[in-house]
């Protein structure tokens, strides 16, 4: 399960390169026109519009792969072991809600200011990781930390087991 989440996450970053490839023409005039409208930039200044607003960019494709990835391999990863409940309590809530996101903020920027490339495969990669990491935080990670710091606790074998069960029938 965690190969399938990685190659897939590949291959739709792979499919939208040969797509990008494929299309080596300039871009129709009414693009650049609506794109310096909605960004608010001057259409002569071609590299401000570029890097505020480029259609081609491979940009969001990554980062939609890089969560994939990582959520599908903290899925398969936790699968067995990490389901949990949390406590009932305001500091367990409070806790959890500020470490979460503590984390989540950490793991999505730093990489960003430690590895700053301008080279779009580096910066590319980095966006990658930077996504599979903040979603192995949010779905794996952080609940381990919250059972072991005591804000959640493990659900009894049964109860998911009893579920997953109750699932596969349906």
């Amino acid at each position: 399960k965690i190969a399938y989440s990685l190659v897939i996450s590949w291959i739709l970053i792979a499919l939208a390169v040969i797509l990008r490839s494929l299309l080596n023409h300039e871009d129709p005039d009414t693009w650049k026109i609506m794109a310096t409208l909605a960004e608010g930039v001057d259409v002569s200044d071609v590299a401000s519009l570029k890097k505020a607003f480029d259609p081609r960019s491979l940009d969001p494709l990554i980062t939609i792969a890089g969560t994939l990835a990582g959520v599908g391999v903290s899925l398969a990863l936790s699968e067995r072991s990490n389901h949990f409940r949390i406590i009932k309590k305001p500091a367990a809530y409070v806790g959890i809600f500020l470490l979460g996101f503590i984390g989540l903020v950490i793991f999505r920027e730093l990489p960003k200011k430690i590895f700053p490339f301008e080279d779009e495969i580096l910066a590319g990669i980095v966006r990658y990781g930077r996504y599979f990491i903040t979603m192995l935080w949010a779905v794996y990670w952080a609940p381990m930390l919250f059972k072991s710091l005591g804000w959640a606790e493990p659900l009894p074998d049964n109860e998911m087991k009893t579920f997953l069960q109750l699932e596969n029938k349906q």
